[in-house]
């Protein structure tokens, strides 16, 4: 199952960055009375973690044991290529979503609660995700009401 490792550090890499995040805001969950749920989250994410990584492991070890079988490729029906429409549409729709959520993600871990006016319903996304109760910015409903 090696063509999974690209999903499985994916998974590692994203697990590091939540628990960053978590431990960013780890006085804000304990002072909200979040605690178990802090640690239990982070440790199932440790958990995943470990058990990717060791399944990763022992399977390169295995797989340098064991003799390799050539690779047998099926050619591409006729007419299709690699640079065929529905490749191109899908390449693209995967960047531009990946992308999209990637600037979400740095946003949300090095500004929270930061509203930007080019983000389509960035205020909806915030109130919605809760990031406003938490961090609300300065002069808004939000800091009135939760300080």
């Amino acid at each position: 199952y090696k063509h999974f490792d690209v999903l499985f550090w994916t998974a590692i890499v994203t697990n590091t960055m939540m628990l960053l995040f978590w431990f960013t805001w780890s006085q804000d969950m304990i002072r909200v009375g979040a605690a178990g749920y802090l640690k239990y989250t982070c440790g199932f994410m440790v958990l995943e973690s470990i058990v990717l990584m060791i399944a990763m492991v022992t399977r390169k070890r295995k797989s340098g044991q064991q003799q390799r079988r050539p690779r047998v490729f099926k050619a591409l029906p006729k007419g299709k290529t690699p640079n065929s429409i529905v490749s191109r549409i899908v390449a693209r729709t995967v960047a531009i979503i990946t992308t999209a959520m990637g600037l979400v993600a740095v946003r949300d871990l090095f500004a929270t609660g930061n509203i930007y006016g080019w983000f389509p319903q960035d205020d909806l996304y915030l109130e919605w995700t809760g990031a406003l109760e938490h961090s609300p910015p300065l002069g808004s409903p939000e800091f009135d009401q939760h300080g």
